[in-house]
């Protein structure tokens, strides 16, 4: 009864482990209201609880726009398995979308050093 009339907007949930120098960056969370691909990006650490480092890095999770949601589920490449949430091509084939974008947003922040992810993961969370 509470979906009815609620429109759910398809997102793309990345996590990554990023080096340790991640730490310079002056924030926790951030809204990307320019990004093309990241809508919010946040330091999981920052949560109360959380352990300051995950497999020798920090956390970091992003959520992508509904539009690089919707492209990345209806392309040939990844479009089946991102859908069916069981393709390690399409699940690769986001995250290093998303890992690119976030290294982009961070450098910046970093004297302009592009970190790469240590690992780093996607999954789309759609109603379709």
């Amino acid at each position: 009864e509470l979906r009815a009339g609620v429109r759910a907007e398809p997102a793309l949930c990345w996590s990554g482990v990023l080096p340790l120098a991640s730490a310079a960056v002056p924030f926790d969370a951030a809204v990307v209201p320019g990004s093309p691909s990241v809508r919010m990006l946040c330091r999981d650490a920052s949560k109360p609880g959380r352990a300051a480092t995950v497999d020798g890095g920090a956390l970091w999770t992003a959520v992508s726009t509904p539009q690089l949601a919707r492209a990345m589920a209806g392309s040939a490449e990844a479009g089946a398995g991102l859908r069916r949430r069981e393709g390690p091509r399409a699940d690769a084939a986001a995250a290093k979308l998303l890992s690119e974008e976030v290294s982009l947003l961070l450098a910046p922040f970093l004297g302009g050093e592009h970190l790469r992810p240590l690992s780093a993961t996607a999954t789309l969370w759609s109603d379709a």
